[in-house]
């Protein structure tokens, strides 16, 4: 995997909570532009469309900006995540007592 998204529907989904985001914390396509060195107003509007993606770095650049893991991938995604990560701790923990034995 190579870090990007390839479905057209996760980069609706993502460009709908990206323009959200935009809207609830007053920034413009401008101001985003600048903030994520693009060259171009028309790079965030794709985004946002879902025509395009972010690099990595531009996904840092929106935490930077207060961005939350919710926001940018939606919360259930997120809540999967952290809910495997608490099964894998668990798990862990079981396989060290285990071996203790």
């Amino acid at each position: 995997m190579d870090g990007t998204i390839k479905d057209s529907d996760e980069l609706r989904k993502f460009g709908e909570r990206l323009s959200k985001f935009m809207e609830r914390r007053g920034i413009t396509g401008r101001d985003l532009t600048r903030h994520l060195g693009l060259k171009s107003a028309s790079s965030v509007t794709a985004i946002v469309k879902g025509r395009a993606q972010m690099s990595y770095c531009q996904l840092l650049a929106m935490l930077e900006i207060g961005m939350t893991l919710s926001e940018m991938f939606g919360t259930d995604r997120v809540r999967r995540s952290s809910e495997i990560e608490n099964l894998a701790d668990q798990l862990a923990a079981k396989m060290g007592r285990i071996r203790k034995f």
